[in-house]
């Protein structure tokens, strides 16, 4: 009951609102002396050659980084931790083996060779392919005819969400993390609550069974009332209760669409599956109704922003900017692009497109960095 109460007051709430990468870095594994070192103490013939993918699952039209990487271990000592490294040696001729080719098996999509061959780029396809994934093949040729040619093999999955997202903020103990959003549906009752409801009504007494029937016609009479009010207002009550929504707002001085999206699962984290939990939630906000690109830091109404909860503090990295407005006070931030390629202005009509930002937050006086990149495809909830 405290829970349908609660989900009336929220509907009330929500009535009275009107508006509302380079990747040919240096990779994290390479350290040339270091590596140098292990290997005068562990022959090439005592590690173990592995193909690395920073991620393992890729959305359509995705980059991706593929790194040659070698785990030394004494074969004296069966306890010792192996090393990994990034498969490069500061001098290319003490290398066991050479890296002689990168290739995609089957899968579709382009690599793009980094410098001398030790990692690559690989993009996915722009389309799904049959079997859903794409296996990529690097060709290492020893340097010693007594050993033999090695082909290391990775296996990459696809992927194709309406709304995904990645945001990597360190400084608030973000890493690297997708984010795959789906809709609630919105409105007050969800199939879950009515099923909870109605099993409570039939183990209750019949004191309880009656109050619950009053309080589910009183929810009812609520929910239309609300939705009679949305389409008197221009919008959709369901879909602005939704965790996905675009919302159109118009005053005497501009016009501007925000698009908000809510969840709560990590869908990976540094490339890796993650079982992570946590409330985020991106906003972003564009002049007008019409598609186009939309350069954050050139108005302040363009704007991208991500905040993440973990109690008691909600963790905010945004950048939005108006030269025109305070040409002196330019946040740190880079800044990025919105692009909208569909919109379709109309109460349920879908908005699609991209953003790639830098932005800022701070933990005390110190200005903190993060980068997000995503696609959305969210329904315009109110016009």
């Amino acid at each position: 009951m405290k829970n349908i109460q609660s989900k009336i007051r929220t509907l009330l709430l929500i009535i009275a609102i009107t508006a509302i990468l380079p990747l040919f870095t240096n990779a994290q594994h390479f350290h040339p002396e270091q590596f140098d070192v292990d290997h005068n103490i562990h022959t090439g013939d005592a590690g173990m050659l592995s193909l690395v993918a920073d991620k393992y699952l890729m959305e359509l039209n995705e980059t991706n980084l593929l790194t040659v990487r070698i785990n030394w271990v004494n074969p004296g000592d069966d306890s010792e931790i192996p090393q990994q490294y990034d498969y490069r040696f500061a001098d290319d001729a003490r290398a066991p083996w050479k890296i002689t080719k990168w290739e995609i098996l089957e899968g579709g999509g382009t690599l793009t060779e980094g410098p001398d061959h030790y990692y690559a780029s690989y993009s996915s396809p722009s389309t799904m392919p049959a079997k859903k994934y794409a296996t990529i093949a690097v060709t290492l040729m020893p340097q010693d005819p007594t050993k033999p040619k090695v082909q290391l093999l990775q296996t990459i999955y696809f992927a194709d969400n309406d709304n995904v997202f990645y945001y990597n903020c360190p400084g608030y103990g973000v890493n690297k993390e997708k984010y795959v959003i789906t809709g609630n549906g919105g409105g007050l009752v969800s199939p879950n609550s009515i099923s909870s409801t109605q099993k409570a009504m039939q183990a209750g007494n019949a004191a309880q069974r009656a109050q619950l029937e009053a309080l589910q016609k009183k929810l009812e009479e609520v929910n239309k009332t609300a939705k009679q009010t949305g389409e008197e207002k221009n919008m959709d009550i369901d879909l602005m209760t939704s965790n996905i929504k675009a919302i159109y707002t118009k005053t005497e001085d501009q016009d501007f669409t925000t698009i908000q999206l809510q969840g709560k699962v990590v869908a990976m984290e540094n490339g890796q599956p993650s079982t992570k939990k946590r409330d985020y939630f991106i906003t972003l906000t564009f002049p007008g109704q019409a598609p186009g690109t939309y350069k954050i830091k050139s108005k302040d109404i363009i704007s991208a922003s991500v905040s993440v909860y973990e109690s008691p503090l909600m963790k905010v990295c945004g950048c939005a900017y108006d030269p025109s407005r305070d040409p002196k006070g330019a946040p740190e931030c880079s800044g990025g692009i919105i692009t909208i390629t569909k919109y379709d202005n109309k109460i349920g009509g879908y908005i699609e497109g991209t953003v790639l930002a830098n932005i800022e937050g701070a933990i005390g006086q110190q200005v903190i960095f993060g980068d997000l990149d995503g696609k959305f495809k969210v329904k315009l909830a109110k016009n």
